[in-house]
């Protein structure tokens, strides 16, 4: 019994394969279509060699920062994202659609001037901050300029005139 189902399944399946064989239609080739392959058409079309770039939010586009991390880096800047909160993409800002992305980042402060977001364009950065907030770091003297060379590290007390002898540790029985 066992050797009979093999045969039984290979007949099944190939009559299986030929009813559907004689199903499908044949392929509709369109008539007189063809042309010449030296043939050039009367006019010229224009192909365009560089896509313009659009700032514009798309549906991968979940926030004001993802959104503003994509549009710069598409203009080869980077993002300083200096605000404390980041805020969802709303119906406002769905008919931006600029080339430029000046003109982009003016109509996105338009969108956002009811949240206190100011976004800006600054040493090839897109900046944004927010009302009441400063777009540099606080000091502690104003007069004074921070060097990233110049550490302030607290005073250690001068060990050189105590009048205590160390001795070794190796001495110390």
């Amino acid at each position: 019994m066992f050797y009979k189902k093999p045969p039984i399944f290979a007949l099944s399946l190939s009559a299986l394969l030929l009813t559907s064989c004689g199903i499908t239609p044949p392929v509709n080739f369109p008539q007189n279509s063809w042309r010449a392959l030296n043939e050039l058409p009367n006019d010229a079309t224009e192909i365009p060699l560089f896509q313009q770039r659009l700032y514009q939010p798309l549906r991968i586009d979940v926030s004001l920062k993802g959104m503003l991390q994509r549009w710069a880096k598409q203009a080869n800047m980077s993002l300083s994202y200096k605000h404390s909160s980041d805020f969802t993409l709303y119906s406002g800002v769905a008919n931006i659609r600029q080339p430029n992305l000046e003109e982009a980042i003016q109509e996105l402060n338009a969108a956002y001037q009811h949240k206190g977001i100011k976004i800006y364009l600054a040493n090839r950065m897109v900046v944004v901050t927010g009302e009441g907030m400063s777009d540099s770091r606080p000091m502690t003297d104003p007069s004074r300029t921070l060097d990233p060379n110049d550490a302030s590290f607290p005073s250690l007390p001068d060990l050189s005139s105590s009048r205590k002898s160390v001795r070794p540790a190796s001495t110390i029985k």
